[in-house]
């Protein structure tokens, strides 16, 4: 049974993947090997004996579940075994497929080297021309079996470590090749947003200088107006509200901090964070953590929708949005609705990515929110 159970799990992830060719394989080696050379020969009654109940029964059951999957590959001799096992209405072709339950794989595995060990006495018997009745060289073939057997064990540990390490192999290939791609496209998204940042002092400076030379003040030292007044005190206030800023999201938790990020399953690998990554339901709404003005709403590679707001000489950045519904030189007040949060295709999480700037440095976020 629990053979059984592990052969119908492989043939469906057989179908799953359309490989045909293999679902018969597992199919023929199930009825050929499995039923036809073991079991029934296990259950076989003594000479002249009827064979129990029970038995009979479950060996029925078996015989149709193992026709139900044979029925894909010879549909005309399966129909018709099927109704000489007993007269129905109901065809093969629509009875339900078996399903397949858990099973016991060390239970497999000992029976299977049982087997193997009964087939090298065998053959050892055939070679030796060693007869049955002879109780010495019966002694012989004991210990033989028992060194097949340990030999056997041997060879299955030694194919299972073979196995873990090349899954270990393959699974820190592929982790390595995400961190790669995950530094690539963080360091592409911080070069992008300092870009960005840096034309917007710059526009703001050129501003700044503007309203100067248009008012009476005799101050002639320009590089004192970084902003206009507006700004300066949108900054002022936004500095002031360090500690009690809202979050960008209504519900969620910080899955990865600000700055060298352990990366987990490997040996002190990091990745540099330049904000914060929050972990929030499928399709929540992102917010604007302050007023300000939207200074770009661009597409990022691996970023998905990147909407900039300006504060002053403050930046707050908010990445991987699915929607937008905001446009650059919108004005958005403290928890107006900028987008919603874009979900893996592959894990389904969703994360928004939140980012705080100061001029062209960024800060870490987590301070700033209120907690």
């Amino acid at each position: 049974e629990n053979k059984f159970n592990q052969t119908i799990q492989d043939i469906n992830k057989s179908y799953s993947q359309y490989r045909i060719s293999e679902a018969l394989m597992f199919t023929y080696k199930l009825i050929w090997d499995d039923f036809c050379s073991v079991y029934l020969e296990i259950i076989k009654p003594e000479y002249q004996k009827p064979i129990d109940s029970n038995t009979y029964e479950q060996t029925i059951i078996f015989l149709e579940d193992i026709l139900k999957l044979l029925h894909p590959f010879m549909p005309f001799l399966t129909e018709e075994i099927w109704h000489l096992i007993d007269q129905r209405d109901n065809d093969i072709i629509v009875a339900n497929w078996p399903e397949s339950n858990s099973f016991n794989k060390k239970l497999i595995r000992s029976f299977e080297t049982t087997m193997q060990v009964v087939s090298g006495i065998r053959n050892i018997r055939k070679e030796k021309n060693i007869a049955l009745e002879e109780k010495e060289k019966e002694e012989k073939i004991k210990l033989l079996s028992e060194e097949i057997a340990q030999k056997q064990v041997l060879i299955n540990d030694k194919n299972d470590r073979e196995r873990a390490a090349q899954s270990l192999k393959r699974k820190e290939s592929r982790v390595l090749a995400e961190i790669k791609k995950k530094r690539s496209e963080l360091q592409k998204l911080e070069r992008q947003i300092q870009k960005i940042i840096k034309q917007e002092l710059k526009r703001q400076r050129n501003a700044a200088r503007k309203s100067s030379s248009n008012s009476k003040s005799t101050n002639s030292n320009l590089a004192t107006f970084e902003l206009t007044p507006e700004g300066t005190a949108l900054a002022k206030n936004f500095s002031e509200n360090k500690g009690n800023l809202p979050w960008p999201v209504k519900r969620g938790i910080i899955t990865q901090d600000f700055g060298p990020n352990i990366v987990p399953g490997t040996s002190g690998v990091s990745i540099k964070n330049p904000g914060i990554d929050i972990g929030t339901p499928k399709g929540s709404m992102v917010r604007a953590v302050f007023r300000g003005e939207v200074s770009t709403v661009v597409r990022i590679p691996g970023a998905n929708r990147v909407v900039l707001i300006r504060h002053g000489n403050y930046f707050t950045v908010y990445s991987n949005l699915e929607d937008v519904y905001v446009k650059t030189g919108d004005k958005v007040d403290i928890l107006e609705e900028i987008g919603s949060v874009a979900s893996d295709p592959e894990t389904g999480e969703s994360t928004v990515h939140f980012e705080l700037w100061k001029n062209t440095e960024n800060q870490d976020p987590k301070p700033w929110l209120n907690r």
